[in-house]
């Protein structure tokens, strides 16, 4: 006598997407069903999703987030905190561990955003010999130390303005010069005459011919 078969238990991937959808799963249900898929998917597999899935979602942060923080001129350390304050508060503090909280700090190099912030307030030419840097804040020399507790030291006179010399005017200069001021003469007398009446045009219009002829 055979003993009959003992049916097996289906696995999870034994279901289509539309087998879970009519089943109505819950909040809760869904997210310990996605929990049993991830530990039986492989680890290679389930990394080369979890790579796709983050990257869709930096997209978020590449098309919004960042361009509003830097059209707002935000510091990019201020962005950084705020992206490690809320992973606190959706992963809690257990996984934010000491050597997080010293990398959230700045001891390591910050994304791209920062990189690009700084790239366009600092450009180094390629032969490292000239820099443009924004210009650091100097105190006045015109405070000393007693303007600091209220008073003012007396300014002393500035230095001499000196009159650059200038070179004097070429031949093609002089005549360009001529040729200008010629030009703004003859616009002083110059007027301008609307004829409205058709019969004045017609009569304007032949005495124009018989001048030029």
């Amino acid at each position: 006598m055979q003993d009959k078969p003992v049916n097996a238990q289906p696995s999870i991937f034994d279901f289509t997407f539309e087998d879970y959808k009519a089943a109505g799963l819950n909040i809760a249900e869904q997210h310990a069903l996605i929990g049993k898929i991830r530990e039986e998917v492989p680890l290679i597999d389930r990394d080369e999703i979890d790579g796709l899935m983050l990257s869709e979602a930096a997209k978020q942060l590449e098309l919004c987030v960042f361009p509003m923080c830097k059209m707002m001129h935000v510091d990019p350390r201020a962005v950084k905190r705020m992206l490690d304050r809320e992973f606190r508060k959706t992963y809690g503090e257990d996984l934010y561990s000491e050597e997080d909280v010293e990398v959230g700090m700045g001891e390591m190099p910050m994304d791209s955003v920062e990189d690009g912030m700084e790239a366009d307030m600092t450009t180094v030419v390629k032969n490292e010999e000239l820099f443009m840097l924004p210009f650091a804040r100097e105190e006045s020399s015109m405070f000393d130390e007693s303007s600091r507790g209220g008073s003012m030291a007396p300014a002393g006179p500035g230095p001499a303005k000196k009159r650059a010399k200038r070179a004097p005017l070429s031949t093609i200069q002089k005549d360009i010069r001529a040729h200008q001021a010629k030009r703004k003469k003859q616009r002083k007398g110059c007027r301008v005459t609307t004829l409205k009446s058709r019969a004045v045009a017609e009569k304007w219009a032949s005495f124009e011919s018989s001048t030029s002829s």
